[in-house]
């Protein structure tokens, strides 16, 4: 691809100027963000034998 032509050419001085240093380091911690987590619920891990009954026994039957 040719440069245009009515386009002005870039100083050595503001090409130097632009990449002469090293982008700023980011930090690790910056990265990301923490959310607290909810509460467990403990009628969500407890056990129920009609959840099991039905989610074991009662589709197996079916088949």
């Amino acid at each position: 691809m040719k440069p245009r032509e009515d386009a002005p050419a870039p100083t050595a001085g503001a090409v130097r100027g632009r990449f002469s240093k090293l982008p700023e380091r980011i930090r690790p911690e910056s990265t990301f963000v923490s959310v607290p987590t909810a509460a467990a619920a403990p009628e969500r891990d407890g056990f129920s034998h009609d959840e099991w009954l039905a989610r074991n026994v009662w589709c197996g039957s079916l088949i």
